[in-house]
């Protein structure tokens, strides 16, 4: 019974270590929301987002990519490389332009599906893809 306890406690460690090392908690409280289409003179349209941070812990978004769905059918789509520090509890707005897939969306009121992906640096240069997705109504100029 001995010669079992040894081996038995020696894999039951190595089996705490490795998925010890693979799990973190994952990160809630934020969610971004498109807030505004805006169109330029020369036919372009600019989007500004409200990117929510509900959480006690402040985020450092080191860049974004966002898929925008106007109606149902996708209208483009937006990256941010502009750092963007996120304190607790705090919402921030980003702004971009939209590359058109498709033509010019119709103007008027639209149901929007935003498809976000947000590189946090957490510590030094790890960094961690958070994805989200969010619904709502927005006016199309």
């Amino acid at each position: 019974m001995r010669r079992l306890l040894t081996p038995f406690l020696l894999a039951l460690a190595l089996v705490a270590l490795v998925t010890g090392c693979n799990s973190h908690p994952p990160l809630t409280g934020l969610s971004v929301e498109l807030t505004k289409l805006e169109r330029a003179a020369d036919g372009s349209i600019t989007a500004t987002l409200q990117v929510i941070n509900s959480s006690v812990m402040a985020f450092n978004v080191a860049s974004s990519k966002h898929q925008v769905f106007l109606n149902g059918r996708l209208a483009g789509s937006l990256e941010i490389s502009e750092p963007l520090g996120l304190p607790a509890e705090h919402n921030m707005t980003q702004t971009g332009r939209l590359k058109l897939e498709g033509g010019a969306p119709a103007p008027g009121a639209a149901s929007y599906q935003i498809n976000s992906a947000l590189t946090l640096l957490l510590y030094g240069d790890t960094k961690e893809i958070q994805k989200f997705t969010s619904t709502g109504t927005v006016q199309v100029p």
